[in-house]
């Protein structure tokens, strides 16, 4: 699961100039740190306590205010992660965030 979700993340990633965080060992998620928008973001599988219902989390931040979602739909849920789709909700939701703060 973790490699699937891993390459869409890397790709996600560098489709966006942003950096690839590498996950700690084979069996843990990857994320992807950046900006766009004017916010900062952090995209990463939040774990859950039973692992088939992981969710993909962004962590936005502009300025001194902080947000945290949980992105849902087609291409939004690992391991079946699309980067178009992952691309597209961060920037929806960056914007948004950033533009109503």
């Amino acid at each position: 699961m973790q490699g699937r979700a891993n390459a869409a993340l890397l790709l996600t990633a560098r489709e966006m100039g942003a950096e690839f965080l590498e996950p700690p060992n084979e069996n843990s998620f990857a994320g992807v740190q950046g900006r766009t928008h004017g916010c900062t973001f952090e995209l990463r599988v939040a774990d859950a306590r039973d692992k088939k219902q992981r969710s993909l989390v962004l962590i936005m931040r502009h300025f001194h205010t902080q947000k945290s979602v949980t992105l849902d739909g087609a291409g939004l849920q690992p391991p079946d992660l699309d980067p178009v789709a992952m691309r597209r909700a961060v920037e929806e939701a960056c914007y948004e965030f950033a533009t109503n703060d």
